[in-house]
């Protein structure tokens, strides 16, 4: 059984150094595929790298560096037009051709970062959990499959992950039904019922269901 991210947040919000928690760095990247970035951004602001900063504790400016290019890199991440609630500041576009230039120079500053080598092993060394997790939130921007299946927990989740962050323009149902049988392959199998059935509703076969 899933666990819920009010579980996952326990003891997160309490605790002075929220990241050496076990689900702290889960949460985080989950928010971040399923494109919740206002919560994930919440979370890193938590982080105890940004108390020790001020209080110049120079030990953790790597740490410092990254968790304050990732925000912002979240808060100008891109999104196509289609809520009336998208976050304020967020770029939202309701034309694909500009959506997928803006991307383009956006997912450049996320793989300057990532390909920063020196700033990441600077990183690790006083933090290898913050590197890898923070690293973990990069890749599965830039929407590298391997992250996209590991962060995630099931089909669903991994669906959404995809749409996001890998196949944002799918507009036919086709194209939705074959990235739906993918995930659903290659995550979690519970539910196997309404899985059929959902698959048979995109495929708009639902007698065979």
């Amino acid at each position: 059984q899933l666990e819920t991210t009010e579980t996952m947040l326990l003891g997160i919000y309490e605790c002075k150094v929220p990241e050496i928690k076990e689900n702290y760095w889960t949460c985080v990247q989950l928010f971040v595929l399923l494109g919740f970035n206002e919560a994930a951004i919440d979370l890193l602001g938590r982080h105890s790298a940004w108390t020790r900063w001020q209080n110049k504790d120079t030990s953790v400016r790597a740490q410092f560096e990254i968790l304050e290019s990732l925000m912002t890199i979240l808060q100008k991440a891109p999104r196509l037009a289609g809520s009336t609630t998208a976050p304020l500041g967020a770029k939202v576009f309701t034309n694909v051709n500009e959506y997928n230039l803006y991307k383009s120079k956006w997912s450049l500053a996320c793989r300057q970062l990532e390909q920063n080598d020196f700033l990441w092993q600077e990183c690790s060394q006083s933090s290898e959990m913050t590197a890898k997790g923070a690293k973990a939130i990069l890749q599965g921007l830039l929407g590298q499959e391997d992250t996209l299946k590991g962060c995630t927990r099931t089909w669903t989740e991994l669906l959404c992950a995809q749409l996001l962050h890998r196949y944002p323009s799918i507009d036919s149902l086709s194209e939705l039904s074959s990235l739906a049988e993918y995930c659903i392959e290659n995550s979690s199998k519970d539910f196997e019922v309404i899985i059929n059935i959902l698959l048979a509703i995109l495929n708009d076969n639902v007698q065979e269901a």
